[in-house]
């Protein structure tokens, strides 16, 4: 008995694939908008996203994997496709980040810390970047986080402890100085509205706590409108028949 929307999907239901589209679009956009920082972009690639998903839903199956992460494991390779000739970095600016949610007051303290956040996190290496991006700034669990890295739990765990590390070394070095942020491959100030306060998150504080803050932001700042909902959903196929 077909009993799940994949299941659904899979067998050609096309109100089943949109509901999946509807419960996992807005995670999948926050990530490809961490990692490219153009929201034009972030949009085709989600769009590609799940036109590859429903190309290919039928060769998605349960084993050692969910939905969620099959959809993550796709968006990843279409930003190495991508960016395969440079560097991973975390592209979204600090000032993206803090600018976008009218919710935030420039004065809110937490404010600066995000910034220096997003400042060090774009420092760091390659798989750290990866693995903070999916484990906090994309509200991704260590399990789903696993299966989209294609790592043991225990890999995940530990590289998560060295990322974590040595994030703290980074904010350290960079809470002396005025927070600079990469945009078009040159470096700027950020806002003075963004300048982090006088203790930073590297003073003690429990950098998981402060993460988890700046993910839950990013979720608020990052939703895709209506408007690129529809768009998505258009060049996704989604409300074609699944084939």
């Amino acid at each position: 008995m077909i009993t799940t929307p994949v299941e659904r999907a899979q067998s050609g239901d096309r109100e089943a694939f949109a509901s999946l589209y509807d419960e996992h679009a807005d995670t999948v956009y926050r990530y490809l908008y961490l990692r490219v920082g153009q929201k034009d972009t972030a949009e085709e690639l989600t769009a590609q996203t799940f036109l590859n998903a429903l190309r290919n839903i039928h060769q998605f199956t349960w084993q050692h994997r969910d939905f969620s992460a099959w959809l993550m494991t796709i968006a990843r390779g279409l930003v190495t496709d991508q960016r395969k000739d440079s560097r991973f970095r975390l592209q979204v600016t600090a000032d993206d980040i803090l600018d976008t949610s009218p919710s935030l007051s420039p004065s809110e303290p937490c404010s600066g810390h995000r910034a220096v956040l997003l400042q060090a996190i774009a420092q760091l290496g390659a798989s750290q970047q990866g693995c903070l991006t999916l484990c906090f700034l994309a509200g991704l669990s260590v399990g789903e986080t696993v299966r989209v890295m294609g790592k043991t739990e225990g890999a995940v765990k530990t590289l998560q402890r060295r990322a974590l590390r040595m994030l703290r070394r980074t904010l350290t070095r960079v809470s002396d100085r005025p927070p600079r942020v990469a945009t078009d491959g040159a470096a700027r100030e950020v806002s003075p509205c963004a300048a982090p306060p006088a203790t930073t998150p590297a003073d003690g504080t429990d950098l998981s706590r402060v993460l988890h803050d700046v993910g839950a932001h990013c979720t608020e700042a990052t939703q895709p409108t209506a408007h690129a909902h529809r768009r998505m959903r258009a060049k996704a196929g989604v409300c074609q028949a699944v084939i």
